[in-house]
């Protein structure tokens, strides 16, 4: 007879030791910990939790929240899957599956799906509950400036002040920065920061009718997901202007020396493309050294991240779990899907 035992979190005492669990296991803090748990748009995440038999102190969990994605030319709610962790006294095969598999019990995985970003570890874990891998997300970057690296190669600040100059106006060459700024299309894009809690309100933040892609956010759940107790980041929003009419948004923040493009909402391949190239304009004057974009989806995108010279780094997987056959069989397309950095750090 197994020593654990699972449950679905349901009350306030579960709660209490979830919160408990989170703060002590993961370093949670507590207004993040209240930030997740509340409705994000589409109702409270659901969480399985994991006890030894004989005690009620939670020594593992696993969760799911809802979002809306855009499927073709329908609007489906899924699940994501998120926060799966075991004490490290328990860490064994047993106890991790059993709290998966309590999850998916919970789940109408006849009608919609669960999407999930495993690391190496936890990935057979999953595919051992009937996940199946759609293909591989991957974090793009570019660099900007190599002023830093060039002043711990060249001890002259003159020389190495010069030659940051004359690479860095390289690499804008390169990039095709350069002739983006002094063409007809740079003024074409506009990116303006959002003030206050306002946020687009219009079907295009949630899919483009001529875009078939597997993706989309709803603007509440763009509030919710960066607002300022999701994490440790400050986040900015900017509309996306072209010719005048708004046409999107674009989130980042500044990590270090490299600002990170956590989403774009869906976007036809060539403004996606220009889009990041005004965006590289305003990354010089945040005075960055790199630009960071995770993406998943359609090669047509990729190829678009190649030709602007950001270089594909590592990897995470991206799988799924469904029981509905026709819909397993559209989401295994991988370039269908349009997936990005904000869609897959929870």
């Amino acid at each position: 007879m197994s020593k654990y035992k699972t449950s679905l979190a349901n009350n306030e005492v579960d709660m209490q030791e979830l919160e408990k669990f989170w703060v002590e296991k993961a370093t949670w803090s507590k207004e993040r910990f209240s930030w997740f748990y509340k409705d994000n748009g589409y109702g409270n995440p659901s969480t399985s939790i994991l006890y030894v038999d004989t005690e009620n102190s939670v020594i593992g969990c696993a969760s799911y929240f809802s979002r809306s994605f855009h499927i073709g030319t329908n609007d489906l709610i899924a699940g994501i899957n998120c926060d799966a962790l075991v004490d490290n006294a328990h860490r064994t095969l047993g106890p991790a599956l059993l709290i998966i598999k309590a999850l998916l019990k919970s789940f109408p995985a006849k009608e919609s799906f669960l999407l999930g970003f495993p690391n190496k570890k936890s990935k057979p874990l999953f595919q051992r509950c009937g996940y199946k891998e759609i293909g591989k997300y991957y974090r793009w970057s570019k660099v900007l400036r190599f002023d830093k690296k060039l002043k711990k190669v060249i001890k002259s600040n003159i020389l190495s002040k010069v030659a940051s100059i004359v690479i860095n106006f390289g690499l804008m060459l390169i990039n095709g920065e350069f002739i983006f700024k002094i063409s007809h299309k740079s003024g074409e894009y506009t990116l303006e920061k959002y003030r206050g809690n306002s946020l687009l309100g219009n079907k295009y933040s949630n899919s483009l009718d001529d875009i078939d892609n597997f993706g989309g956010r709803d603007d509440n759940y763009v509030l919710w997901r960066y607002s300022r107790h999701a994490d440790k980041l400050n986040y900015d929003i900017y509309s996306i202007q072209k010719s005048g009419t708004e046409i999107g948004y674009l989130v980042s923040a500044i990590e270090g020396d490299t600002v990170v493009i956590h989403d774009i909402s869906p976007l036809p391949v060539e403004d996606f493309k220009f889009v990041l190239m005004k965006f590289t304009s305003i990354a010089r004057r945040l005075n960055v050294d790199t630009i960071s974009i995770g993406f998943f989806g359609s090669k047509n995108r990729q190829i678009a991240l190649r030709k602007l010279n950001f270089v594909r780094r590592e990897s995470r997987s991206v799988i799924f779990y469904s029981e509905n056959d026709a819909l397993i069989n559209k989401l295994l397309n991988e370039d269908r899907w349009y997936l990005m950095n904000g869609d897959v750090d929870l």
